[in-house]
């Protein structure tokens, strides 16, 4: 898994500089319809192995060293657990409400409205449910006074 991500980050790091060389070379503007009229690559391209990179920010180039862009992608690393985190629990909650069939793919608000909805029915059932055993406890309370009585009576 570490390697894929490594890959993908080395891959990440040598598309985006080629991207900084197409937008800041004097390359002549390609015409073929499928390049989007970027400027074709510069020839001397920096390494994709460099400490730094050359970032675009407020119209200026800015050097982004090797420390700076560990921090980013720990950052975002971070960010991405957290998404995927944040995403594995909406499923697992959307898999314990009734009204949400398992597969079922909905949006985040919909899955919180339908699980305050069955808190709320939930809340409900308990009150209801407590009521009715305060009341047989006090029938079965009745009962028992009821019983004791008959069996002092036919004691005497």
């Amino acid at each position: 898994m570490s390697e894929l991500v490594q890959h993908i980050n080395t891959m990440h790091n040598y598309h985006a500089q080629r991207f900084l060389s197409h937008h800041f070379s004097t390359a002549r503007q390609s015409t073929s319809k499928f390049s989007i009229n970027l400027a074709m690559p510069a020839r001397n391209t920096p390494s994709r192995w460099s400490d730094s990179l050359n970032v675009l920010s407020g119209g200026h180039r800015r050097i982004v060293t090797m420390e700076q862009r560990m921090k980013r992608e720990a950052l975002n690393d971070l960010e991405r657990r957290r998404r995927y985190a944040l995403a594995r629990e909406l499923s697992a909650l959307r898999d314990v409400i009734p009204e949400m069939k398992e597969g079922f793919r909905a949006a985040k608000v919909v899955i919180l409205a339908a699980a305050e909805n069955y808190i709320r029915l939930l809340e409900h059932k308990l009150q209801r449910d407590q009521k009715t055993l305060k009341i047989e406890c006090e029938r079965h309370m009745k009962l028992r006074a009821r019983l004791q009585a008959l069996f002092e009576d036919a004691s005497t």
